[in-house]
């Protein structure tokens, strides 16, 4: 969702529409479009509206969407079978992918981005859930797919 928002006040106007099958398409397309702006704006408001922490987040949505896979591979070798078959596993999973994505492929320091995870995890889940994320982010340090990940970035770097 976040790589597609563009933040637009609504500035359109009022227009004419012919018939109720447009107007049912243009309803539904805008309460999309609602769905999302409220989603990013439950954030704080001056995270949000920072161009560059927005700029950073896009791509680090880009970058996992782009690996899914292989890092999904990963991390089912890293976190508990119960915790990958919660009630809650999707978000618990966005959560632990998209922070591995971001140490492979960005140069955040690992640390900053595990306590950036545990955060959501308090956020979104629970205590005991940002305690599996840290466990399970730092095997994923260890591993060694990211000794691996952090040599090809250095020599991407010479």
């Amino acid at each position: 969702m976040l790589a597609n928002y563009r933040h637009n006040p609504d500035n359109e106007g009022s227009f004419i529409l012919e018939d109720v099958s447009t107007m049912k398409k243009l309803e539904a397309e805008q309460l999309k479009e609602s769905q999302l702006e409220a989603a990013v704006l439950s954030a704080p408001p001056m995270k949000v509206y920072s161009r560059p922490i927005l700029t950073m987040a896009q791509e680090i949505v880009k970058v996992t969407e782009g690996s899914w896979s292989e890092l999904h591979i990963v991390m089912s070798s890293l976190a508990p079978k119960a915790w990958k078959d919660g009630y809650s596993a999707a978000t618990q999973q966005c959560i632990l992918l998209m922070a591995m994505a971001e140490m492979t492929s960005c140069d955040t320091p690992p640390k900053v981005v595990i306590s950036e995870a545990v955060e959501l995890g308090k956020r979104f889940l629970d205590t005991r859930t940002a305690k599996i994320i840290n466990e399970c982010l730092g095997r994923f340090v260890r591993s060694e797919y990211f000794k691996q990940s952090q040599m090809k970035e250095d020599s991407v770097h010479e």
